[in-house]
């Protein structure tokens, strides 16, 4: 049995989307757009919608895991 390498690199990288911090990437867009004259309030909103995404798409969110622990079941 053959492995194709470009199915392999494909897994690779997806397994790395997957790993993204959605909490850096929100404070790293957050100062990128305050650094670049945006309003508090526009920042605040597209690092929201950004890390929103990234989190729908298997990213990782330390913010999110703890209020997800924190919750009471019921």
């Amino acid at each position: 049995m053959t492995l194709s390498l470009s199915s392999f690199n494909t897994q690779t990288t997806n397994q790395i989307v997957v790993q993204e911090d959605c909490d850096e990437s929100y404070n790293e867009l957050y100062d990128f757009a305050i650094s670049n004259g945006a309003s508090v309030r526009i920042a605040e909103y597209q690092a929201g919608q950004y890390w929103a995404a990234c989190v729908k798409d298997g990213g990782r969110s330390d913010f999110l895991n703890a209020i997800i622990a924190a919750a009471p079941y019921w």
